[in-house]
């Protein structure tokens, strides 16, 4: 388990917890990986106004969740296979 810390900016601290769990049961292969993260709006989408983007000031931070399985299976030394299901909110 890892986690970051990002003290940089003038949003509120935030950690950055990483969950990595990686079983091998030959020929199988399991991945799960679980963390959480954020996203910093740039200066040009804070301050900066254009013909079609506008400034908005009171952007903050954009929180990010992540989860991710994956399944893998060897078939021959070179030839393998993985499902991944995917989620979008």
């Amino acid at each position: 388990m890892k986690s970051y810390e990002d003290v940089t900016t003038e949003f509120p601290v935030q950690y950055k917890p990483r969950l990595n769990i990686d079983y091998r049961y030959d020929p199988f292969r399991v991945f799960l990986l679980a963390n959480r993260g954020a996203t910093l709006p740039t200066f040009d989408q804070r301050y900066f106004s254009s013909a079609s983007p506008l400034a908005n000031p009171d952007l903050g931070l954009e929180k990010i969740y992540n989860l991710k399985l994956r399944v893998s299976h060897e078939l021959a030394n070179n030839l393998n296979y993985s499902i991944v299901p995917l989620s979008d909110r």
